[in-house]
């Protein structure tokens, strides 16, 4: 299971290109310290997150490849989208970013359409994009939770002032 860090960041890494994957991470984790899990498979990844219990104090981020070979779909050569489908089903709330070796618009096309984040091109430069990204999803999030939090104590003072000032109007209706 993957490590629950004090900011409930959950970043996933899943591609079937394991040389890829084990190069990426490593630089990732000396550069960023962010803790990390990840699948070369999407079938060992998809029953992970059912079983995971993620509610929406949680920020899940997934990067996962394009292409895969896997025994859940007829066109396993775009295993990534039916993936994405699927983990948009379970948790909507996940930022999905696809990864892929090509640069066509038909892939970036297809998977910001079922809903993935970003599709970033596996080349020199991804890990610096994959750490910016992480950065920014986190803030985005921490500044959406603050910004519910400063609307639910909003809503509550405006009903603590509202009771507050029925009860000084009837104290005064009553003493008058």
């Amino acid at each position: 299971m993957a490590k629950r860090r004090s900011n409930n960041v959950y970043t996933f890494f899943v591609d079937s290109d394991s040389e890829f994957l084990d190069d990426l991470l490593e630089g990732f984790h000396e550069k960023d310290k962010i803790e990390t899990r990840s699948f070369y498979s999407v079938d060992d990844f998809l029953p992970y997150l059912q079983q995971a219990n993620f509610t929406g104090q949680y920020i899940v981020i997934l990067f996962m490849g394009y292409y895969f070979e896997s025994t859940m779909a007829d066109e396993s050569k775009e295993m990534g989208i039916v993936a994405l489908k699927k983990i948009k089903e379970m948790y909507p709330e996940a930022h999905v970013v696809m990864m892929s070796r090509e640069e066509e618009l038909i892939i970036k096309s297809k998977a910001l359409r079922f809903g993935a984040q970003e599709v970033l091109i596996k080349n020199e430069l991804i890990d610096l994009r994959i750490s910016n990204l992480v950065h920014k999803i986190i803030s985005y999030k921490r500044l959406d939770f603050l910004r519910h939090r400063v609307y639910s104590v909003s809503w509550i003072f405006l009903a603590y002032l509202a009771i507050a000032s029925l009860i000084v109007y009837f104290f005064s209706k009553i003493q008058s």
